[in-house]
């Protein structure tokens, strides 16, 4: 991520300069909000035609939201909720007691094989 992130960005910036030289050559505006809700380019003079019902023939209206078909869908939420959280919190204890049974089996180890002042030297 360290690296994927700033080299995407010189990517799209790159990107975004090739596109406005481009423009340029063609000699049309390199601005964004010029082809926002058009239709098309006229061919030679680059002049945009706006987007209208009449030149496509799609006639745009407002789509009515679904009604809910699950009347129980926030008693479930609210139990689904609670059992997340519950997992959750058992597993959270669960690592932490087998972190404990790792760090004292280090610990042990460390204590058999390299001597009980290898722990002290190690940290210094």
């Amino acid at each position: 991520m360290v690296i994927g992130v700033p080299a995407f960005a010189v990517f799209y910036n790159g990107l975004k300069l090739l596109t406005q030289r481009k423009l340029r050559s063609k000699k049309l505006s390199d601005v964004e909000e010029y082809y926002m809700n058009i239709d098309c380019l006229a061919d030679e003079s680059g002049v945009s035609i706006p987007f209208t019902e009449e030149s496509t023939g799609i006639i745009t209206k407002k789509v009515p939201k679904p009604k809910r078909r699950f009347a129980l869908s926030r008693a479930f939420m609210k139990v689904w909720d609670t059992v997340v959280l519950i997992v959750v919190s058992v597993l959270r204890i669960v690592f932490m007691g087998l972190r404990y049974i790792f760090n004292r089996i280090h610990v042990w180890f460390i204590n058999t094989f390299r001597g009980p002042d290898s722990q002290n030297k190690r940290d210094r």
